[in-house]
């Protein structure tokens, strides 16, 4: 533990309190909360010390154990953390694994920053003014682009109670996670579209029905066999694809002309009346033990 944790765990005693959860950090929690009434009974909500300046300084204890804070001899800009473009290819993976049973979207996203929380840095978990922590708010916004271009479906089912993958969105989530595992795809800032090149790339080749139907498989155990009895749909779904595609990487298209082409292109596919067979056949045999641990994945 270091200087800085002994400081905060001493200025706490109690006994008594309610907790939840395993009571590691109860002192620090205390702490927290007493700041926060403090905050409310002297109406000062905003803090007047940035996040961006304060993780620049060095926290510790002088010797006496009380908190020390020693700015830097001179600030500079620290940027502003993983942007949600870059979350996209990884949250169409992990939303693979609550397929057969969706989840409330706080616990979707809960679960996955626990998932890439090592790949983040501590400016994603700055609060913004309305309280949330960034990584969340950039988890739903990566959420909602993917939903804009139709990898993510919206039915009065769905909502916005929680987050499902379309049709396509499972094959584009397969051959992205074939790709780049649970890897963040950072992007270098010049892209002209709101989606994740890796969504393109993993695309590309996809408009053969056999090729729909193996990346499939590689997700699900024997039974995807049955998955050839939709041949007409794999054909449906390698077309639509391909096209998909072909609208993400036009550069002269508008995101919100993308979005529209894109969600059109899959909604033709979830009219397809061969569609709830093939769904319920995917919930079946879809094995979410292979996509937790890519080691043991014998389709890699």
């Amino acid at each position: 533990m270091d200087d800085a944790a002994v400081a905060l765990r001493r200025m706490v005693r109690y006994s008594g309190v309610r907790t939840h959860g395993d009571g590691e950090h109860v002192a620090v929690d205390l702490l927290e909360r007493a700041i926060e009434r403090y905050r409310i009974q002297h109406r000062v909500l905003e803090n007047q010390v940035s996040f961006e300046d304060f993780i620049q300084c060095r926290v510790g204890a002088d010797p006496e154990g009380r908190l020390e804070v020693q700015g830097p001899k001179e600030y500079y800009a620290v940027g502003s953390g993983t942007p949600s473009i870059s979350l996209q290819p990884t949250l169409l993976a992990h939303l693979l694994l609550s397929y057969q049973v969706p989840k409330p979207v706080l616990e979707q996203i809960t679960s996955f920053v626990d998932r890439v929380w090592d790949q983040l840095g501590v400016l994603d978990f700055k609060r913004t003014r309305t309280g949330v922590v960034r990584c969340f708010t950039n988890t739903r916004t990566a959420a909602n682009t993917l939903r804009d271009y139709g990898l993510l479906r919206y039915t009065k089912r769905e909502a916005r109670k929680t987050w499902r993958l379309s049709a396509a969105g499972v094959v584009v989530a397969a051959r992205v996670f074939k790709d780049c595992g649970w890897a963040l795809q950072h992007e270098d800032g010049h892209m002209r579209t709101d989606a994740n090149r890796a969504i393109a790339r993993a695309l590309h080749g996809v408009g053969n029905p056999q090729t729909v139907l193996h990346s499939l498989m590689d997700i699900c155990d024997e039974r995807a066999e049955h998955f050839r009895r939709f041949e007409s749909l794999a054909i449906l779904l390698a077309e639509a694809l391909e096209r998909f595609e072909r609208v993400l990487i036009d550069e002269k298209l508008k995101n919100t002309e993308r979005h529209e082409r894109c969600s059109e292109l899959v909604n033709k596919i979830e009219e397809s009346p061969e569609f709830e067979g093939f769904e319920n056949q995917l919930s079946m045999s879809l094995r979410t033990d292979f996509i937790e641990d890519p080691d043991d994945w014998s389709g890699l």
